[in-house]
């Protein structure tokens, strides 16, 4: 499944910004609180849209999509 997220920003205490793109196995449903991989290291990150097709990703960029594979339990 495609999803997009907004990640944590520590500075405001909530979810907000630009919304990121990850593919993901995990049965999840908008507002899901997740951590999401990137390349500063892992992020607390919110569910905000679920369910995308394929054609949400630039072919380009296909292979540098993350997955999310964990729940944000804390």
């Amino acid at each position: 499944m495609i999803v997009k997220v907004k990640y944590f920003n520590e500075e405001v205490g909530g979810y907000g910004g630009a919304e990121y793109t990850y593919r993901t196995d995990l049965p999840l449903v908008k507002f899901t609180k997740v951590i999401a991989p990137t390349y500063k290291g892992d992020n607390k990150a919110l569910v905000t849209q679920i369910d995308l097709p394929e054609s949400t990703i630039d072919p380009a960029w296909a292979d540098r999509v993350q997955w999310i594979k964990e729940y944000d339990n804390g």
